[in-house]
């Protein structure tokens, strides 16, 4: 399984935004320049980062984005299905229809088990925990270079 570049993309995104958190909102601009990324594309993953209200948007020459609750109440697993969509393995998961053998096959409560483990993984990561390691990590890269 490979998670799309919406998702991590989008990840990264809302870690700028949690790093933010207590000053002024960012703009699309200043997350696509600090990620590297395109400013049109943080602007589609921004939009439906606001669709699933996680994030919101403050208007104003002082505007940009906001987290709408604390980066420890926001895990990684609700960007990523917001962006992505559930975590699974194999369709026949959720959809047993899917394929006739479903039912019967043994490998299926693997791809549920590996499903569920993912999705713990990212439930149990918050974007203040990452954030945290995002600033950490600059501070050292700064006084690497000086």
């Amino acid at each position: 399984m490979r998670m799309s570049t919406k998702g991590r993309y989008a990840v990264r995104a809302m870690v700028e935004l949690a790093a933010e958190t207590g000053s002024r909102p960012a703009t699309s601009g200043k997350i696509a320049r600090l990620q590297g990324l395109s400013q049109k594309y943080v602007e589609q993953l921004l939009t439906a980062l606001k669709r699933a209200k996680l994030v919101r948007s403050v208007l104003g020459p002082r505007g940009g984005y906001v987290l709408t609750r604390d980066p420890s109440k926001i895990n990684v697993l609700d960007v990523v299905e917001a962006t992505e969509g559930a975590i699974t393995f194999s369709e026949c998961v959720d959809d047993p229809d899917e394929c006739g053998r479903s039912r019967r096959c043994p490998v299926r409560s693997l791809w549920r088990r590996a499903g569920k483990a993912a999705g713990d993984v990212l439930r149990g990561t918050s974007l203040r925990q990452l954030a945290e390691q995002s600033v950490s990590g600059r501070r050292s890269a700064r006084g690497r270079r000086g």
